[in-house]
């Protein structure tokens, strides 16, 4: 999570710039997800994980996951 710079980075690897933002974006997210403070369910973890992953479209994400949150607050 530090400056520096892609470039470089793709050059050395012998990447494309994209490729390199990309992959980093992916990771960034990862890393947001596993420092997450608040409890979340294992469901709730492997969807962010999905999303993060990029394989599931953020429309279905957000669907998904209220509908979690409902039958959560129902089971309550």
């Amino acid at each position: 999570m530090h400056s520096g710079s892609l470039k470089k980075v793709a050059a050395e690897y012998s990447g494309s710039y994209p490729t390199v933002r990309l992959r980093l974006d992916r990771l960034i997210q990862k890393a947001e997800i596993l420092e997450e403070k608040r409890e979340l369910s294992a469901f709730e973890q492997t969807l962010r994980v999905l999303l993060a992953y990029q394989t599931i479209a953020p429309a279905a994400y957000q669907t998904l996951l209220e509908a979690h949150r409902k039958q959560i607050d129902t089971a309550a």
